[in-house]
């Protein structure tokens, strides 16, 4: 399996992979006979070893239109909330529809759902998009005031923004993307055994029936309210 650095989804402590979609991923398949072993990459290339290798596995992975075709989607780890995300301090950023981001350097991180989601109306638009590979590069170029706003998942950029030395305080939300709003799930490419993606699949939907994954995800969304609450 291969994830991304993507606290607090998953990320890297005390030299182990933690984070709710890891949590859902060993409490998924604990008790069952199947051996795993997680490697952390930046997110594009996570994505593309996914995409088009076999048998390997990724979490946590935004289920869009655009993705649907491209993987096998197994189940649920962890939900999803994106956005933009400014310093509290420029007042100047008020976006109430897609059209008034065009007034801003909007920083992306490379194959991430909103990058995609943000590049498809990038010409229409006129959008500036500062495209990075990595989260943590956002985080820092945004309070260094080298993009006008953060893109990406809301829970993330707090997270981030305190891990990092920051006050999250000094950060707050000024769009979402409701669309966006779902699960992250776990897939796999179109090569991956079929019989071997079809027997996880069942073990997955067993967890999410007997209430699991909900469980998680109502605890999760409860502990990480002070990101969320502004919208």
């Amino acid at each position: 399996m291969v994830t991304d650095d993507y606290p607090p989804y998953s990320y890297k402590k005390n030299g182990s992979i933690s984070g709710i979609c890891m949590d859902v991923i060993q409490n998924v398949f604990g008790e069952h006979d199947y051996d795993f072993n997680v490697l952390l990459y930046p997110f594009a290339r996570a994505y593309v070893t996914a995409r088009d290798g076999e048998n390997i596995f990724q979490f946590c992975v935004a289920r869009t239109p655009e993705r649907e075709e491209l993987f096998q989607w197994i189940g649920p780890v962890g939900p999803s909330y994106e956005g933009l995300v400014a310093l509290r301090k420029r007042a100047d950023i008020s976006i109430d529809a897609d059209s008034d981001m065009s007034a801003h350097t909007i920083g992306t991180v490379i194959e991430d759902v909103v990058d995609q989601h943000l590049s498809l109306i990038q010409e229409e638009l006129g959008l500036m998009l500062d495209k990075a590979s990595g989260y943590r590069q956002n985080i820092r170029k945004l309070m260094a005031g080298r993009i006008d706003i953060w893109a990406g998942n809301i829970f993330v950029a707090f997270q981030l923004a305190e891990e990092l030395g920051y006050d999250p305080e000094d950060l707050r939300v000024v769009y979402t993307f409701p669309d966006l709003h779902k699960d992250f799930y776990l897939v796999t490419g179109l090569k991956s055994d079929p019989d071997l993606v079809k027997d996880l699949t069942r073990i997955f939907d067993s967890y999410v029936e007997k209430g699991g994954y909900e469980e998680m995800k109502k605890r999760f969304i409860k502990s990480r309210a002070f990101g969320f609450s502004e919208q």
